[in-house]
């Protein structure tokens, strides 16, 4: 069983195929430990792990991305640091091994990062959410890892804690969504398509709500991005059916039972039946909650999967780990003082097989992971956080046994990083990482080689006080670079970095998602069909959803508001079809009223 090291404590995970060689490799966030774990794949299904040390200054990481900042066909990673307000540019190499190239100063405790190219220059930029500057940051790439300094874009008076960026209003500029915590709104910053947002756009989910976590998908099959949120203070997601142009419909919500306390969720058909289904880790039940959707923007009631009476569960996320073009689920556990990567194994018609645990170390604390192929072996490696330790576990696949020792790359002293993703921020065709460093209050890249190794992180501040704790990659400018968002909890806003397609970034650029918002989760997506990314912003300060629509060059307009139940604290968030009516919904995972809501967009 691979490890994270002891009490890595893993919150976060993402998967890709680091090494390319066909097979999944798991990232975590190791929050206990200060760094990201990387388990890379060979076969089926095991890992081989590299660790990477980040700067020995007092930094946690918090959250992850990977993405090729640097056009060298080779994955590299961004991770945040909360305590520090950094994020780090980690250039990867083809073996798999990261390189730090570079930091960037980011609004207060920057957590989430999410990538994409905001400027339309395709170059990867990336975003943070800075949780205590109560804004995101915007960093434009340049193609070569490095980033111009950061633009920040209020999310409003609640700290944001997760961003998602897609194109919400098929503009084709990618928006930014912020989930604020301590409000019942998310935020939606339209994209410009030239790095800038437009003023936030708030969305009402559940009265209560705080969201935390957000997921973007089409739920009801009408090709319009929709929101799912995780909804942590009601016990329920919440789901926003998007109509298109970056507005949604009224918030539908679905219990994840009596004090179950929804963290994270992430989308996808588990059961191969043309639909998105939707999968929640329930942090105070202990479980895998299961939402399979009917293709009309509803979905059934809860599935539970046990996950173990001393399991903490953190970040969830869902990929084809083992190459059998069956989705299966990953989640990483900060319980028992020793952190983990679990992994259910789908059979393609809704039934997993038996839970596969992987140590991410004791004492690691794993809290966000990218999943990715960081070596060019089209094979999904991962890049984890582990904030403890301040490193990042890179976890190439290898061989036969589920996964190997993990690969680990710090972080920071105190990093505690949250959240991770991955993207090519450099351009060499190979996986990088981001990762969210909510300790030190920053993002860290780290760029991989492709071989599931990565560069010396290079850090990008996300301001003091910021604590990122989601991050998501994608293109919000439409330059074809990699930019990251992120979810800044304490600062209440979400922050965007465009990336210059060489493993750089901008300045982050800011958006507001309110005072005491306290931004958890964002989840990207194209909502109003406007060909611009959008952004889902799970809001666990104020309860709400926040859509934050994309508009020319990647900036957002002012967020719309959907608040959710009352005191529901949504963690998480994403975005399907729920309704089969080709608009995007949302869903929020409630932690506090174990509930998932769900918000059809109305067309």
């Amino acid at each position: 069983v691979p490890s994270t090291d002891f009490e890595s404590l893993p919150s976060s995970l993402a998967v890709g195929d680091f090494q390319k060689d066909g097979w999944m490799d798991v990232v975590v966030a190791n929050d206990g430990t200060d760094s990201i774990g990387v388990f890379l794949g060979f076969d089926y299904p095991t890992f081989k792990s590299s660790t990477i040390i980040l700067n020995t200054r007092a930094v946690i990481p918090f959250c992850l991305i990977a993405a090729d900042f640097n056009n060298d066909n080779q994955l590299d990673i961004a991770v945040s640091f909360s305590e520090t307000n950094f994020i780090d540019i980690f250039l990867g190499y083809a073996n798999g091994t990261f390189i730090y190239h570079i930091s960037y100063s980011t609004g207060s405790t920057p957590t989430v990062i999410a990538v994409g190219d905001f400027n339309n220059d395709k170059q990867l930029d990336i975003a943070v959410i800075n949780s205590q500057g109560f804004s995101f940051s915007i960093f434009l790439g340049y193609g070569n890892g490095t980033f111009t300094e950061q633009r920040i874009y209020s999310t409003g008076s609640s700290s944001p804690d997760s961003i998602v960026v897609s194109d919400f209003n098929q503009d084709d500029n990618l928006d930014v969504v912020v989930a604020n915590k301590g409000n019942d709104y998310i935020g939606i910053f339209l994209g410009h398509g030239n790095g800038t947002f437009a003023e936030k756009i708030s969305y009402w989910r559940s009265t209560n709500s705080s969201a935390l976590w957000i997921a973007v998908d089409d739920f009801n099959n009408d090709r319009i991005l929709d929101l799912a949120i995780a909804s942590r203070d009601i016990d329920e997601i919440e789901i926003l059916l998007g109509y298109g142009n970056g507005s949604f419909r009224s918030v539908t919500t679905y219990s994840t039972g009596y004090d179950s306390s929804p963290y994270s969720i992430a989308v996808g058909d588990l059961n191969n039946d043309g639909s998105i289904d939707i999968a929640v880790a329930n942090q105070d039940s202990k479980n895998i909650g299961i939402f399979y959707g009917y293709g009309n923007g509803t979905f059934s009631s809860q599935i539970t999967i046990p996950m173990g009476s001393n399991s903490i569960l953190a970040m969830i996320a869902i990929a084809d780990l083992n190459n059998d073009k069956i989705l299966d689920i990953i989640v990483s556990d900060i319980g028992n003082g020793d952190g983990n990567i679990s992994v259910l194994y789908g059979y393609g018609y809704g039934k997993f097989a038996m839970l596969k645990t992987y140590s991410t170390g004791i004492n690691s604390y794993p809290t966000s992971f990218v999943i990715c192929d960081f070596n060019n072996d089209s094979r999904a490696d991962l890049a984890i956080v582990i904030p403890n330790t301040a490193t990042i576990i890179i976890m190439l696949r290898y061989k036969s046994t589920p996964f190997a020792t993990q690969a680990t790359f710090s972080t920071g002293n105190t990093s505690s990083p949250l959240s991770v993703a991955v993207g090519d921020f450099n351009n060499d065709d190979r996986l990088d990482i981001a990762v969210a460093n909510s300790g030190t209050n920053n993002i860290g890249i780290f760029l991989g080689y492709g071989d599931g190794t990565f560069g010396k992180q290079i850090i990008h501040t996300n301001g003091d006080y910021s604590n990122p704790s989601c991050i998501v990659v994608s293109d919000f400018n439409n330059d074809h670079q990699l930019d990251i968002v992120v979810a800044n909890t304490d600062t209440s806003n979400i922050g965007i970095l465009f990336g210059y397609g060489n493993g750089t970034f901008s300045f982050m650029t800011t958006y507001s998602t309110g005072i005491g918002s306290s931004p958890f989760s964002i989840v990207v997506a194209d909502l109003n069909k406007d060909n611009r990314l959008d952004l889902v912003v799970a809001n666990v300060g104020t309860n709400k959803i926040l859509v934050f629509y994309g508009l020319d060059n990647g900036v957002f307009a002012n967020p719309d508001s959907y608040p959710v139940n009352y005191n529901a604290r949504p963690l998480s968030v994403n975005v399907g079809d729920f309704d089969n009516d080709g608009w995007l919904d949302i869903i929020v995972a409630c932690f506090s009223t174990d509930y998932v809501q769900i918000f059809l967009q109305k067309c």
